[in-house]
């Protein structure tokens, strides 16, 4: 469940049918991002900040922790 700013993660609505078996959420200062327990990752939030990850999705297979400053996100495979 989420609440606040829609455009920075308050609402999860787009991503809800993806946030199963999450592991652990970080955030940043305007999204937030998944780890789920098959090593995938579920993004939303302000874009510009890493809320959109769908250009690389194809890549975030895997992945073993999730790392973020203010303005981005890093996956360690």
């Amino acid at each position: 469940m989420t609440w606040g700013n829609q455009d920075c993660g308050g609402n999860s609505t787009p991503v809800q049918n993806q946030l199963k078996n999450v592991k652990m959420i970080f955030s940043n200062d305007r999204a937030f991002a998944a780890l789920t327990t098959e090593g995938n990752v579920v993004t939303w939030g302000y874009h510009v900040y890493g809320g959109n990850s769908d250009t690389a999705q194809n890549q975030l297979k895997n992945v073993k922790m999730i790392f973020s400053n203010d303005y981005a996100f890093a996956a360690l495979m």
